[in-house]
């Protein structure tokens, strides 16, 4: 087993000081100094790091349920453009922030595919918000209430890529959706986003100007 993948693996887990002096350990241990066995042991730690790190990330997230590409029946509507949603799929959107928007009436498949969409991103390593639009207005509702709007915001702003369900389907009072739509401009080229809605309405696109990606289902 080659002592330099040992110490890569050694970095990656931050031991980086049983790394440095492998060489020297190695020099006095010769004649015992097999590293096949802690080379696998190694490698179950990092796989169980990574493991508990995407799951912390799917929490973090808040999915309403787990959905996956994998999962989603594409025959039961024709008209859905699949080359187009598997493209975005690779989230090369997230890493350009773009916006898609998934229209559609109701049951065609926007939550799902959007769900499938963030739960790859998730075990990507990237940052995930998932809300529909009655969740965060709550949610903005409460932080303002107890004061924490600035952090609740700081975590949103966080996350590389927003999925907001159902948008324009629920009225806010005025107060609330003032602060979301500061939120989504405090946004800007930040983060990607992710919006579905069975109604073609016209905000989003004034406000977000050509960034925009839109996908109909």
């Amino acid at each position: 087993m080659n002592a330099e993948m040992v110490k890569t693996q050694l970095k990656s887990l931050k031991l980086t000081t049983a790394s440095r002096e492998l060489d020297e350990v190695l020099a006095r241990h010769r004649s015992a100094a097999s590293l096949d066995w802690m080379s696998e042991l190694l490698e179950r730690e990092l796989d169980a790091r990574k493991e508990r790190a995407i799951s912390r990330r799917i929490e973090s997230a808040a999915f309403p349920e787990l959905k996956t590409l994998e999962g989603f029946d594409w025959d039961f509507n024709r008209k859905i453009k699949r080359a187009k949603l598997e493209e975005l799929a690779g989230l090369e959107f997230v890493r350009q922030r773009r916006i898609a928007l998934f229209l559609g009436h109701a049951g065609t498949g926007k939550t799902h595919m959007a769900l499938a969409i963030g739960l790859k991103a998730a075990k990507e390593r990237l940052k995930v918000y998932c809300a529909s639009v009655k969740r965060l207005a709550q949610e903005i509702r409460v932080a303002r209430t107890r004061g924490t709007l600035d952090a609740f915001f700081r975590k949103i702003l966080a996350a590389q890529l927003w999925i907001i369900d159902d948008w324009g389907v629920v009225s806010m009072e005025r107060e609330i959706a003032e602060e979301v739509f500061d939120l989504l401009d405090r946004r800007k080229l930040s983060s990607a986003m992710i919006l579905t809605s069975n109604r073609l309405c016209g905000a989003p696109h004034k406000r977000f100007n050509a960034e925009r990606s839109v996908m109909r289902s």
